[in-house]
Order: structure tokens, then C-alpha cells, then sequence
């Protein structure tokens, strides 16, 4: 892995919160699949958030003004730091 920290549960959480994202209807878990940037050469994991569009559309607006990527899939979202 690269030399970075990868993103947390606990920091997607907390941000979460902090910005008053009501997570109950979200599962939240790490991904330990480590993946590339192709652009860098970094590599690193993804926090996935599961559940219903609307609860993960909330959160996105939240992660991406915190300066995290997305990898968004029609049931899920994975994030990283970029």
C-alpha cells in the first residue's frame, strides 16, 4: 500500500453525523479488496455504504464536499480517499 491512510468506517461515520445524515437505514462497512489508481499507481480500500438510493444520495453530498471518490454501483457506493 501506499503511504496513506486509508479511510475509515469511524471517519465516514463521524462525518456522517457530524453533518446530521441519519445513517440508520445504511449498512457501512470496509472493504479490505485493495485497489489501483491506474492514473498514480496508489493503492488502497473503500468504505461501502449500502441501502436505499435516497439515504446514499444524503451521505454522497456529504463525502464528496469532504473531498472523497466515489465508485457508485446501482446498490452501493464505495469510498476512498483520492
Amino acid at each position: 500500500m501506499s503511504g496513506r491512510q486509508d479511510l475509515t468506517v469511524g471517519e465516514v461515520e463521524a462525518m456522517l453525523t457530524r453533518s446530521g445524515v441519519d445513517c440508520s437505514a445504511l449498512e457501512i462497512y470496509h472493504d479490505r479488496a485493495v485497489w489501483t489508481n491506474l492514473e498514480t499507481g496508489g493503492q488502497g480500500t473503500s468504505v461501502v455504504i449500502k441501502g436505499p438510493r435516497e439515504a446514499r444520495r444524503q451521505a454522497s453530498g456529504v463525502l464528496y464536499e469532504r473531498g472523497l471518490s466515489n465508485a457508485p454501483y446501482p446498490d452501493l457506493d464505495m469510498w476512498s480517499r483520492p
